[in-house]
């Protein structure tokens, strides 16, 4: 309910006790003191076990998540159902799909393969006099691409500038391309402007239809590989620094060509096509 009076419909419970609820702005958590808090209450509202009320703005990011605890902190079994009051014009829980809709791109290949690794750090112990410590020798070396001579990414072709948003995502030093965790090859799959070519064959695997993972991936060599893991964010700019959202972020509308789905695959090994 809006309010604990009048005649308000009661939406949601507790169970087996009283609970508190926090409301955050955002996605994530926040903290009592966090200026992300938007509201929280015990459980002050008619019912048995007492159910809280929480009323708040809605943040301008359009987003926020509800916390959920017993109202003692030496019990476990007191739980929350959440519900939104109907006129409110909230939506209140959305599935992870809708939260995560951004879809970023696709990672795949083989980061264990001790002669594909392009530097090798090792951490040595040291002795002054009874006190042993650790030094970390190769942490300061630069590998111009990836560290992981077998691990690839491709780009979803939606980026505005997919190229240079992969390789500020995977690279430490994105500047000169180096110190990077995989190589970038290009999109994930065809896109119709500009013209070209996609690295991936499926679009959306077959195994939970419409979750829109990418399967089936080439790296520089033509080589497929048949495990990737497909990554989605939930707005263009979360892993991109401030500095670089303007030149980063952007996402067009993008046609796409659709793709025959597949038989599937031999695992775990890569093979030619």
């Amino acid at each position: 309910p809006l309010s604990c009076g009048g005649l308000s419909l009661i939406v949601g419970s507790s169970v087996n006790g009283p609970t508190v609820l926090r409301v955050c702005d955002g996605i994530a958590g926040c903290d009592h003191l966090d200026a992300r808090n938007l509201g929280e209450a015990t459980g002050s509202c008619a019912g048995a076990p007492a159910a809280p009320v929480v009323s708040f703005t809605c943040p301008a990011g359009g987003y926020y998540s509800v916390m959920t605890a017993p109202a003692s902190s030496t019990t476990v079994e007191w739980l929350a159902n959440v519900e939104a009051y109907p006129d409110s014009a909230s939506i209140y829980g959305l599935s992870e799909q809708q939260v995560y809709s951004v879809r970023e791109g696709a990672f795949y290949g083989n980061i264990f393969l001790p002669n594909e690794l392009g530097a090798e750090v090792d951490v040595v112990e040291t002795w002054d006099g009874s006190k042993k410590g650790y030094r970390v020798v190769g942490a300061d070396v630069i590998v111009p691409g990836s560290i992981y001579r077998k691990m690839f990414s491709c780009y979803d072709p939606a980026w505005s500038s997919g190229a240079a948003y992969a390789v500020n995502r995977v690279c430490a030093l994105p500047s000169s391309g180096s110190n990077c965790a995989a190589s970038v090859t290009g999109p994930c799959f065809t896109s119709l402007s500009p013209p070209v070519a996609g690295k991936c064959e499926i679009l959306d695997g077959a195994l939970t239809p419409g979750d829109g993972d990418y399967e089936a991936c080439h790296d520089h060599d033509n080589v497929l590989w048949t495990q990737s893991v497909t990554t989605y964010l939930h707005t263009p700019c979360d892993v991109v620094a401030k500095e670089l959202r303007t030149q980063l972020c952007g996402r067009a509308s993008v046609p796409t060509k659709p793709l025959p789905s597949r038989e599937e695959l031999p695992f775990p090994f890569p093979r030619k096509k």
